[in-house]
């Protein structure tokens, strides 16, 4: 499994297809202009969130145990979840790290949807479907 397009370079062919899944999801047909969007777009979230710069929150999540797969980045006042599937439909997902009590502002920032402020409770759960991957930024406000 490749996780950036650093794991691409100097990869045999067969990565190829799992870098493409990594952008496209389950769409392998997809035209070049979508693909060059899609890439755009994964760019310019690079370039504007540079979360390379933050800090991965380990331990609130277990890769083995929880479903779906999460990783978390905290950079500012901001939590940014990651969540991927290769299995069935995700229907929730809860958001772990967030300070109980506090508002944020929920918004999936690669498709560009705000789903608007939620106050962090002991079990913060959102009513999300998605079937590939969710990129999801919690604002603290």
């Amino acid at each position: 499994r490749i996780s950036s397009i650093d794991d691409v370079k100097g990869n045999p062919e067969g990565k190829l297809k799992q870098a493409q899944e990594l952008v496209m999801g389950n769409d392998y047909y997809a035209s070049k202009e979508i693909i060059r969007t899609k890439l755009k777009n994964a760019l310019e979230i690079y370039e504007s969130k540079r979360l390379s710069e933050g800090e991965l929150v380990p331990g609130l999540y277990d890769v083995c145990y929880d479903f779906p797969e999460t990783y978390v980045i905290r950079k500012d006042d901001t939590m940014n979840y990651a969540f991927y599937t290769r299995g069935p439909k995700v229907e929730r997902v809860e958001l772990r790290g967030l300070e109980k009590g506090r508002d944020y502002r929920i918004t999936d920032y690669y498709n560009h949807v705000d789903y608007g402020v939620v106050t962090a409770s002991e079990k913060t759960v959102l009513d999300i479907a998605f079937d590939h991957a969710l990129l999801l930024e919690a604002k603290q406000l």
